[in-house]
């Protein structure tokens, strides 16, 4: 049995939706979505028994630590309520493009407990890591940017505007509360909980698991809340915070590929959106989801005719 947690904030009827298709294809799975309510609020009544939302939402923002609290949230969600053999973590931008009886096949044989874009920082892969990364998952390879992002020190200063009518002797900033700026030193912070039995590691955040790699994720060693607290003050760690935790388990095995479809441009900092032009690429693909498709796109439709779905309501 497979099992989906999704992360939602915007586009109701786009999640809507994917819910809808995923009962479809997959026989009513085990659902569990984290949707930032204050942003939207979409229809849920009538999605089915199945469908759970995680009732103490957090507000999510991109790059924003949120996002892995929203994620966590509703995976102890859904392993509290069911069981799944595997489960696969979504956006609402996200869709299917292999029939759900190939994806439960290819799970089923596989000889590996997680599906994870994965890159380390510094250091080398394991034995434990298979294949080749997928050159389609875009800027997630670039070392030196991560290296700056999780790695280095950084120092917060605040700052405060002085406009002409401050007296500078009188008028003393309030610094407590002043915004600030924060300023990244190439040195690696005190505070780093990586060590060269710890490494860095980072990849995409979208990704497939096993019943293991969900066990391992909700039950953290000292060693991964020390991280969940380092990364807490960090941005974008939900691209290195389940990819440093799974990475550096001796007792589970990653395959490199995690079977999303995604097309970039060399600068872009998120996907480019899917198109009917896609399509041909799409059936090709060995990938299992793709990501980013824009609410209602014709290109839905005739997904829905390759999954044998058409006709389902949305």
């Amino acid at each position: 049995m497979i099992g989906f947690v999704i992360l939602s904030h915007n586009n109701p009827a786009q999640l809507r939706r994917l819910i809808r298709t995923l009962n479809a294809a997959y026989d009513d799975p085990p659902i569990a979505c984290h949707h930032d309510f204050s942003q939207s609020t979409p229809l849920i009544n009538d999605l089915g028994t199945n469908v759970r939302f995680v009732d103490s939402f957090v507000r999510t923002g991109w790059g924003r630590w949120s996002l892995v609290v929203g994620f966590l949230r509703a995976l102890r969600l859904l392993y509290t309520h069911a069981n799944p053999n595997w489960f696969v973590l979504l956006s609402a931008a996200d869709y299917p493009i292999k029939a759900a009886d190939e994806v439960e096949r290819a799970l089923r044989v596989a000889n590996v407990d997680a599906f994870l874009d994965l890159q380390p920082v510094r250091g080398n892969f394991s034995n434990r890591h298979q294949g080749d990364r997928d050159p389609n998952l875009g800027h997630h390879n670039n070392v030196a940017l991560a290296t700056r992002r999780y790695m280095h020190a950084r120092v917060a200063l605040p700052f405060a505007r002085l406009d002409e009518s401050c007296d500078i002797l009188t008028d003393i900033p309030d610094f407590a509360s002043a915004p600030k700026r924060t300023f990244r030193i190439p040195l690696a912070s005190p505070l780093s909980p990586f060590n060269k039995n710890y490494l860095c590691y980072v990849g995409s955040q979208w990704f497939t698991g096993n019943r293991r790699t969900a066990n391992i994720l909700l039950h953290p060693t000292v060693e991964d809340i020390k991280l969940r607290r380092f990364y807490s003050f960090r941005w974008l760690g939900d691209e290195s915070f389940v990819h440093t935790i799974l990475g550096n388990r001796n007792d589970i095995m990653i395959a490199r590929n995690p079977h999303r479809y995604t097309r970039w441009n060399k600068i872009a900092a998120h996907p480019l959106p899917i198109t009917t032009d896609d399509l041909p690429n799409l059936y090709r693909s060995t990938a299992h989801f793709a990501r980013k498709f824009a609410q209602d796109d014709p290109v839905l439709d005739r997904l829905d005719i390759h999954l044998g779905i058409a006709g389902h309501p949305q």
